[in-house]
């Protein structure tokens, strides 16, 4: 499902875009950069992580640990993101 609605960079488009909308011009450019390196550390830390969660708990906790991230990054959205005014 994840790639059939585009992916990676549909992802990146819709937070690029919504910070533009939210930021004022003179720290969008820092919250951008915030961005993206909270997104390559995490990109980071997870594929390290996943070889000793895998020999760890098997398929079923490789998936278990993604569901719960993606979970709590999907309410933590849902509970702290406001409309721009």
């Amino acid at each position: 499902m994840y790639s059939l609605f585009g992916g990676y960079t549909t992802s990146l488009l819709g937070t690029y875009t919504f910070l533009a909308a939210s930021t004022p011009p003179h720290q969008r450019t820092s919250r951008i950069a915030l961005l993206h390196v909270c997104s390559t550390v995490g990109w980071v830390a997870g594929t390290m992580a996943s070889p000793g969660i895998f020999h760890s708990w098997g398929y079923s906790g490789t998936f278990i640990t993604s569901l719960a991230f993606a979970s709590t990054g999907l309410a933590l959205t849902s509970l702290l993101l406001t409309e721009p005014p």
